[in-house]
């Protein structure tokens, strides 16, 4: 799917695990701020940190959130 497409592109662009990206949520990302908070409990090495996004990481999330929305208008 598209979603895991995007998915796999961020673990690409930001060296996160998968469970860090699977445990994402919407509350820890400022896309203005182009940050991406990992809270210690979905990290492997429990502590928390911020990753700062690429330009590519960025637009990866942008399409990401566009997938989000699209499917709430859907629902």
């Amino acid at each position: 799917s598209k979603r895991s497409e995007l998915a796999v592109g961020v673990i690409l662009a930001t060296a996160c695990r998968v469970g860090e990206i699977m445990n994402a949520r919407w509350e820890h990302l400022d896309l203005k701020a182009r940050t991406w908070l990992i809270p210690a409990e979905h990290s492997k090495n429990q502590r928390q940190h911020v990753v700062h996004l690429s330009d590519f990481a960025l637009e990866l999330f942008q399409q990401l959130e566009c997938l989000r929305e699209r499917n709430a208008e859907g629902a």
